[in-house]
């Protein structure tokens, strides 16, 4: 017996990233939230709700034109509303924050490696609080 196992939404805390296998899909979904989010009387912050997609192998096969990329903007950009907000339309390129990692729908780990290296950077240049005793003797 084969089990299909989907992951539709992911929440932690007050992150969460709802995700959908087509426009109508990602439509109820965003429906759902508003209701919820209304039910329980919790605020989604217009800032942070963003809309994305990818859509694979379109540049092979043609079927949405020359440019995919500008398809998918025109069905999501300013189209899907959250509590009578709109969701910010990022490029599939473009990162987004889930868990307080850089993520993009193309996987490209580029942003998170940037991200890391330069808060290692920041915290081992930045001076070190020193706590010293009095009567040792202490060099520098």
């Amino acid at each position: 017996m084969h089990l299909n196992n989907t992951l539709s939404n992911e929440t932690f805390a007050d992150d969460l990233i709802c995700l959908a296998g087509s426009l109508n899909n990602l439509h109820i979904k965003a429906d759902k939230l508003t209701r919820y989010s209304n039910w329980a009387a919790l605020q989604v912050s217009g800032s942070k709700a963003k809309v994305t997609g990818i859509i694979h192998g379109a540049a092979k096969t043609g079927v949405w034109g020359k440019d995919p990329k500008k398809h998918l903007s025109t069905q999501l950009s300013n189209k899907i509303f959250v509590q009578g907000q709109h969701a910010h339309f990022i490029e599939h390129n473009d990162p987004f924050t889930y868990l307080g990692v850089e993520l993009t729908m193309s996987l490209n780990w580029t942003h998170q490696y940037t991200r890391m290296t330069e808060t290692l950077k920041q915290k081992t240049h930045r001076p070190q609080k020193l706590i010293l005793l009095p009567g040792r003797p202490y060099t520098l």
